[in-house]
C-alpha cells in the first residue's frame, strides 16, 4: 500500500474568511468545512497571488504569478494576455500524474474554453482533461454551471428540473430561486461527481 497522501484541493470562489465558522462568528452555516478545518491545517495569514479567479487558478496549477503565466485577468476578459491556459510538463497536474497520482477535476475551470482562445491568438482550447485530469469538463466560467453538459445530464439521469422562478434576468438559466429539491443543484452533481473517485474510505 502507498504511503503516499492523497491530496484534495478545494478552491471556492468570492468567499471570505468571515463567511466560515471555523474562524471566528458568522451567521454563516458551514458544518462541513468547519470539520474539515477541524482535522487540517488552519492558517491565519495567508495571501492569494491575484485576488481574481482566473489569475489565482492559475497559479495554484502553474505555481507562476500571473505576470509569469499570462492569465492576468479573467479569461475572456478584454486585457486577458492568456485565456486558454498553456499546457506544459510543470504544471500541478502533469508534476502530480508522473509521480503515479491520478489527478481529478470538476467544478469551475475558468482557464480556459471547449472552442479555444476568443481573441484569434490560435491557442488550442484548454479544458482540465487536456492537462491530464480526469472528472468533469466544465469549460469557461459557466454561468453558474446550469449550462454545463454534465449537469443537464446529471438532471436527466436523476429526473430533476432545473426550475426557477423570480428570474432576475431574461436569460432562461440564470439567477432566482430554484424551486427543486437540493439534490437538483448545481453544488450537489459536482460533489456527486467527485465521490464517483475520491478513495472510498474518504466518504
Amino acid at each position: 500500500m502507498s504511503t503516499r497522501p492523497n491530496i484534495l484541493l478545494i478552491l471556492t470562489d468570492e468567499q471570505r474568511l468571515t463567511e466560515l465558522a471555523a474562524y471566528g462568528e458568522t451567521p454563516c452555516k458551514t458544518p462541513n468545512l468547519d470539520r474539515l478545518a477541524q482535522r487540517s491545517v488552519r492558517f491565519t495569514n495567508a495571501y492569494t497571488t491575484c485576488p481574481l479567479c482566473s489569475p489565482a487558478r492559475a497559479s495554484v496549477i502553474t505555481g507562476l504569478y500571473p505576470h509569469s503565466h499570462g492569465v492576468t485577468v479573467n479569461t475572456d476578459d478584454i486585457g486577458c494576455n492568456v485565456s486558454e491556459l498553456i499546457d506544459s510538463p510543470r504544471l500541478l497536474p502533469r508534476k502530480l500524474g508522473a509521480a503515479g497520482y491520478r489527478c481529478g477535476y470538476t467544478g469551475k475551470w475558468h482557464l480556459g474554453t471547449a472552442r479555444g482562445n476568443a481573441f484569434g491568438s490560435g491557442r488550442p482550447a484548454a479544458l482540465p482533461s487536456h492537462f491530464g485530469f480526469v472528472g468533469q469538463d466544465f469549460p469557461g466560467h459557466g454561468g453558474g454551471g446550469f449550462g454545463y453538459p454534465e449537469y443537464q445530464e446529471y438532471l436527466r439521469r436523476h429526473g430533476f428540473r432545473h426550475e426557477v422562478t423570480g428570474k432576475l434576468d431574461t436569460e432562461p438559466l440564470t439567477a432566482g430561486v430554484l424551486t427543486g429539491p437540493v439534490e437538483s443543484t448545481v453544488p450537489l452533481s459536482v460533489a456527486n461527481a467527485c465521490g464517483n473517485w475520491l478513495p472510498s474510505s474518504w466518504l
